[in-house]
């Protein structure tokens, strides 16, 4: 096999990067995976995930995508490179010699995918990086142990998109893209973009304007500072209210101040919680995701009238949840833990405590309000 390539040196090591066809990929007498099992214990790669290569395919190919990140390629025999220029030249890998995939499994079974269903695609290049593996010592193990730390490395060492640039990146995508084009992006990509572009909007103007919010939530990149919480638990708080049909047609500045409304009634209600925020955690991941949470069963008994007055009048006949001291670090709420799990029990708890203290207004629950 000859091919046309770079030849790269680090630390004494030769890399070769060149391209290769997605018809030379999908060679499997050729080009193989060294899977771990019990009966190759030496093996280090996973078992590919279908759905994971087939969102991939249909990112290269209904939604026209680019693949610029190379697959990397082991060769466990020794290659030649003859340089025409520079460090430019041919490769040449023994016609017996195996090509190990390292990294990039998922990447090139989409393309194979996407072969399948376009044959034009068998013509597709792939960025490759070939490494010839050092063999040292007649040792046969050595170039299967080179690959594994490669493979570790790679997977241990590279850090996503933090989570909360990558929500809003979902802003931009919502706005420049067809719906057909990101129901073709891969999943992961797109997760969430129902309800978090919308969610963000409120954080921004909660964070912005309206008390008890108020440049209290942490932005991308932002310093701490007098921040309480970061944009990314915030954002996931608001999911059960951005996903509930009643507040579908709301838009974000009406619904931060529905919002800001319900919080500043809690504020009037424990003002030493928000007075000392770091020491409490109402304004803390567990708050906002029990409190969003019962904001739905809250807005239901308003009757319509989504005032403080209201809602003031809903939350003093609690006898649950309504003194600082539960929503200290050392109260209730802040000994109960921080999983999901806990939260759904501290919310289980208050609402039917709310429930149990407002049975006189249970008629009249609705699902239309005024904000006022």
């Amino acid at each position: 096999m000859k091919i046309k390539a770079f030849e790269i040196e680090q630390n004494g090591r030769k890399l070769y990067l060149t391209t290769m066809k997605v018809e030379q990929l999908w060679d499997e007498t050729r080009v193989k995976t060294d899977y771990w099992s019990p009966e190759n214990t030496k093996g280090y790669q996973r078992k590919i995930s279908p759905s994971r290569a087939k969102s991939f395919a249909n990112y290269i190919r209904r939604a026209k995508g680019i693949s610029p990140n190379t697959i990397l390629i082991s060769v466990r025999k020794n290659v030649k490179f003859t340089i025409d220029d520079g460090n430019y030249g041919t490769l040449e890998i023994p016609d017996s010699a195996i090509l190990w995939l390292v990294d990039g499994q998922h990447r090139k079974e989409g393309f194979s995918m996407a072969a399948q269903d376009d044959s034009s695609y068998l013509n597709f290049p792939v960025p490759v990086m070939i490494m010839p593996s050092k063999l040292e010592n007649n040792d046969p193990d050595e170039p299967i142990y080179e690959e594994a730390k490669q493979f570790v490395t790679i997977n241990k060492t590279q850090k996503g998109v933090r989570s909360d640039l990558a929500e809003r990146f979902l802003i931009t995508l919502m706005q420049r893209e067809s719906t057909a084009t990101i129901d073709d992006l891969p999943r992961q990509v797109t997760r969430g973009i129902e309800w978090v572009p919308k969610a963000i909007e409120v954080a921004e103007i909660l964070n912005n304007k309206y008390e008890p919010w108020k440049g209290r939530i942490c932005l991308p990149n932002q310093p701490r500072g007098e921040t309480i919480i970061n944009q990314k638990s915030f954002t996931d708080s608001l999911k059960v209210i951005i996903h509930n049909a009643l507040f579908n047609d709301y838009n974000p500045e009406e619904l931060a101040q529905m919002i800001s409304i319900y919080w500043q009634t809690w504020n009037e209600l424990v003002p030493e919680a928000f007075d000392e925020p770091r020491e409490h955690v109402i304004q803390k991941t567990t708050g906002c995701f029990v409190l969003n949470r019962l904001f739905l069963t809250v807005a239901s008994y308003t009757a319509g009238e989504f005032s403080k007055e209201k809602i003031k009048e809903i939350l003093s006949k609690m006898t649950r949840g309504t003194d600082s001291l539960y929503w200290h670090s050392s109260g209730e709420a802040g000994l109960a833990g921080t999983s999901q799990r806990s939260f759904s029990i501290i919310y289980d708890r208050l609402r039917d405590n709310l429930e149990e203290t407002n049975t006189d207004d249970d008629t009249q629950r609705t699902r239309a309000f005024k904000i006022g």
